[in-house]
């Protein structure tokens, strides 16, 4: 899950990257998280992945559906609530 800091002219802001295509994701709406394969046991753990939605429906045309996702803004809120 690349979340990165960049640098501004007045100080700093928090930055996602796309892992597809490597770009920032700018509008929480045209993005996702997704992870490969379904934990089958409590403390079973998957990979993080942030990606912009077309990125992601590329990534399935081109693979398969053995992702899973969810709206990006729906994970930031449960990492909140932690």
């Amino acid at each position: 899950m690349p979340l990165m800091i960049e640098l501004t002219p007045d100080g700093h802001r928090p930055v996602l990257i796309c892992d597809l295509c490597h770009h920032s994701i700018e509008d929480l709406d045209l993005g996702r998280y997704a992870w490969v394969g379904e934990p089958t046991t409590p403390g079973d753990r998957r990979a993080l992945y942030l990606e912009h939605r077309a990125c992601g429906a590329r990534y399935l045309r081109r693979k398969g559906p053995t992702r899973h996702a969810g709206a990006l803004r729906e994970l930031l809120v449960a990492l909140q609530a932690r």
